[in-house]
């Protein structure tokens, strides 16, 4: 029910609803359209220790036609002094579940331009969402950094304001802080005062941009920067760490001019800092704050005593996807969360182009087709997919739209299309979309229109097939005709799915590239959606499909063209034998192939195939034991996959050697994991020694092996070595590894440690943000025990998880399981538990849970007789 100001004009904003008067119709979950902001100023000051904030803020609005009222975004705010033009005073009424306020005015309010004025005061939350507390120790004694998450509608938990993203806005933001403090916030500093024993720091107004964009960060915190192409980019973290930032120095300070030149529009801001906080998150691990980028510090430093390989590369592509979202999401900004899938398929798909333009040598491209776009086909195969462009129709939905549908599927089919039409092209079509739009907010369409029209090929056409229904498109290859030396190949299409059939027919227009082997020519064609089809290439023999694998599709070769292809699987392509390992895996698990038809393959694979390819085939053959969980051949599979990685891992070693590159480095990690999963003796044996030995030899556990070996150490603990792991992350003085500590404490295969990890997380001695982690941990390989454990333990649990992940984290705990019981008990618990709205997590792990065990029953049978024949 409303609870209305009293006396003093405050209104708790916890309570229940009012009508508007006055105002247009708005969409669900929408804000109406009659009053819209242009400038916020707001002063804040927070209390750190009270974990609270108070503040007043001015908003300049525009009224569109008279009114009586003035709705916007708050939430668990207490809002006082409510004002118009300074004089005419508000009551003020309160809808809980829109989330917004009315402010209900004596006087018509006519139209045109007004300055609304308030104060408000908020809580400061513990897990990462609006403006929160970051714990962490450090040589002074424990210290509390404040920071800021606003996305995707956690504005209104800082101040009321329009929390949508087309109510783009200009912004002037005053803190006052202790004085022994520094803060940072989108623009640089306007002024910086020490009053009555407070620093007020008082930064310039920022562009006009989205409300989720908006940031602050307070604390002990120390910066490092340099000015690169007229901009001062900078290094933000707490005290004592920002020399760990100076890879991510490098690396933005080569990143944002090849942007620059990319989107022909120069990054529009004075500076860029990119700032890092202690913790993790269940929902994200930066933000693409416009000038201020917030990251946990695992994605953004780097310790040359701690950091591997995998380390470096993860923080070169955190800070190369933030850095593009200044202009792909910030600069131009979708109009609603529906257009979502393009900021963040851009983004990741961008990271990958400056990679491989600046460091071709990482194969970025290579490593998406082995991860990104793999698990999205996964995802996008199975009963629970959706669109790329889906309707967010309420603001418990909108964190949903955050998946990698919207991220992986996205950048695939991004990359598809610049591959139909052109790298030139595509360009071309981007720089004019960014100066056509800056400042202001699209959807998608706009850019693809763009883009069609700066290369003149049937773009919209194209990615409308792949971004407004949902699927894989299955593209069926006949064996090639040899035809006057060229190779003619007959394709047909179909869905490609892993559950039961869609009762909805779908079809796409296909870009598919050919190459014939023997002559390296190839071929091209865009698929119709119905009908038959045929790509030529020049010279006979055997024919790969999606050459380049820049197609978002499978393939499924006929049985005679098989042969051909494994006879010559050493001299195809790097990239294409990991494609036909992807299709080949995925076509058996399906039944749509031999299911050993992988493992014919993988068996193919030479040993100086590229470490990428071992990297996949490391991991395919992790994925494969899971099929021989409670099978008698297990332990011979076990031995057999060992055999065919061991040979691979003795090449390289168990420590780098100057003539290994980044990529054998990152494989030297991965065998070291999987030949520790596969019950590898020597490989445990080795790991458990370099443990024991550390505390005396800091050398045993060099960067390059350290959370690789300390991840078969921690699968495979022992009571008595698990509490060594507890005592070790409870003396460790650096917050990043002090969290790593504990997270691996909820890795071991026993379940009585597992057990113990459990009750750890929850009893208040891990950080805050690092409990839900540890629960995560024990649910890869004890999903029925996590998820339990969250369903006895709900509100504890759940107090330590950030809004945004409110719906999705318990039911993720079940996504390793194939156990049916296990969907049935999450159907239940979701039906109860979660909104209708907001049950798009619970529903794709199901259909994961229920895909994975058809998949099992399926595989099994056939992979024990191959085990048993070897």
């Amino acid at each position: 029910m409303p609870r209305v100001a009293g006396l003093l004009g405050i209104a708790l904003l916890t309570l229940a609803s009012a009508v508007q008067a006055g105002a247009t119709t708005a969409p669900p979950g929408r804000l109406p359209t009659d009053v819209t902001p242009t400038h916020y100023d707001i002063v804040v000051e927070p209390d750190a220790q009270a974990l609270r904030f108070k503040g007043h803020e001015t908003i300049d609005v525009v009224v569109h036609r008279e009114t009586r009222s003035i709705t916007l975004n708050a939430l668990d705010l207490e809002v006082s002094d409510v004002a118009l033009d300074g004089k005419d005073t508000a009551e003020v009424q309160v809808d809980a579940d829109a989330q917004a306020a009315t402010f209900t005015f004596r006087h018509p309010v006519t139209a045109g331009p007004h300055r609304l004025s308030l104060s408000f005061a908020g809580k400061i939350y513990t897990s990462a969402a609006g403006f929160f507390a970051l714990d962490y120790e450090s040589p002074a004694g424990p210290q509390r950094m404040l920071s800021m998450q606003l996305e995707p509608a956690d504005g209104r938990r800082f101040v009321p304001m329009w929390d949508e993203p087309a109510a783009k806005a200009t912004f002037t933001l005053e803190a006052v802080i202790p004085s022994n403090q520094v803060a940072y916030s989108n623009m640089p500093e306007a002024s910086n005062r020490i009053l009555a024993d407070k620093r007020h720091v008082r930064f310039q107004p920022t562009p006009k941009m989205s409300s989720y964009l908006l940031h602050l960060t307070v604390g002990d915190l120390e910066r490092i920067s340099r000015t690169v192409a007229g901009v001062d980019i900078g290094i933000v973290t707490r005290r004592g760490a920002a020399e760990q930032g100076r890879f991510a120095l490098d690396a933005a300070a080569e990143i944002l001019p090849w942007y620059n030149d990319y989107f022909g529009t120069p990054y529009p801001l004075p500076k860029l800092d990119m700032i890092a906080g202690p913790g993790r998150s269940q929902f994200f691990g930066a933000m693409e704050n416009w000038g201020a980028i917030f990251y946990f510090e695992g994605a953004l430093l780097v310790d040359p005593r701690r950091s591997s390989e995998w380390d470096r590369q993860w923080v070169f592509d955190a800070v190369a996807h933030e850095v593009a979202h200044q202009w792909f999401g910030d600069l131009v900004t979708m109009e609603w969360w529906d257009g979502l899938w393009l900021n963040e398929g851009f983004a990741t798909w961008m990271a990958s182009k400056v990679t491989n333009a600046l460091h071709p040598q990482r194969k970025p491209w290579l490593q998406a087709a082995a991860g990104g776009r793999e698990y999205a086909m996964q995802l996008d195969a199975g009963s629970a997919t959706h669109a790329v462009l889906q309707p967010v129709l309420s603001i418990d939905a909108v964190a949903q739209a955050f998946d990698a549908i919207a991220y992986n599927k996205g950048a695939a089919v991004i990359r598809m299309l610049e591959d139909m039409v052109g790298e030139d092209g595509f360009r071309a079509g981007m720089r004019n979309y960014m100066k056509k739009f800056a400042y202001g907010n699209t959807v998608t369409d706009q850019l693809w229109q763009e883009i069609g029209a700066a290369t003149g090929q049937p773009v919209t056409d194209v990615a409308h097939d792949f971004t407004l229904q949902p699927g894989v498109p299955l593209v069926s290859a006949a064996p090639p005709e040899c035809r006057d030396g060229a190779s003619r190949t007959a394709l047909t299409q179909s869905r490609f799915e892993t559950d039961e059939r869609s009762a909805t027919p779908v079809a796409w227009r296909i870009p598919v590239r050919a190459r014939a082997l023997e002559s390296g020519a190839e071929g091209s064609v865009i698929m119709p959606k119905s009908g038959a089809s045929a790509i030529d290439a020049a010279g006979c023999g055997p024919v790969v499909i999606n050459a380049g694998q820049a197609g978002y599709f499978r393939t499924l070769y006929a049985p005679e063209a098989l042969g051909p292809l494994r006879s010559a699987f050493a001299r195809i392509a790097e990239i294409d034998q990991l494609g036909i390992l992807n299709d080949s895996a995925a076509l058996g698990s399906a039944g749509l192939m031999p299911a050993t038809a992988y493992l014919d393959f993988a068996w193919l694979a030479p040993l100086d195939s590229d470490p990428i390819v071992w990297r996949q085939l490391a991991g395919r053959l992790r994925e494969r034991d899971r099929v021989f969980d409670g099978s008698p051949e297990q332990s011979a599979w076990r031995r057999l996959a060992r055999d065919r990685l061991r040979p691979e891992f003795e090449v390289l070693g168990w420590t780098p050697r100057p003539d290994q590159g980044e990529s054998a480095a990152i494989l030297r990690e991965r065998l070291i994991v999987s030949l520790g999963e596969l019950d590898d003796a020597a490989v445990i044996a080795a790991a458990r020694e370099r443990f024991e030995r550390e505390p005396s030899d800091p050398s045993a556990l060099p960067a390059a092996i350290r959370d690789a070996t300390l991840a078969v150490v921690a699968r495979h603990a022992d009571a008595r070595t698990w509490e060594e792991m507890l005592a070790r992350a409870r003396k460790e003085p650096d917050p990043r590894e002090k969290q790593r500590a504990y997270l691996r404490l909820g890795q071991p295969l026993d379940p009585a440690l597992a057990r113990r990890a459990l009750e750890l997380a929850l009893s208040g001695e891990p950080p805050i943000t690092v409990a839900p982690g540890i629960i995560d941990a024990v649910s890869d390989r004890h999903p029925d025990m996590a998820f339990s454990f969250a369903l006895a333990n709900e509100q504890a649990v759940l107090a330590k998880v950030e809004a945004s992940s409110r719906w999705s984290y318990i039911p993720t705990l079940a996504r390793t399981s194939s156990d049916l019981e296990l969907a049935r008990k999450l159907r239940d618990y979701a039906q109860s538990a979660i909104p209708e709205g907001a049950r798009k997590d619970a529903e794709e792990v199901m259909a994961e849970i229920d895909r994975r065990a058809r998949s099992y029953a399926h595989l099994r049978p056939q992979l024990e007789s191959w085990v048993k024949a070897q």
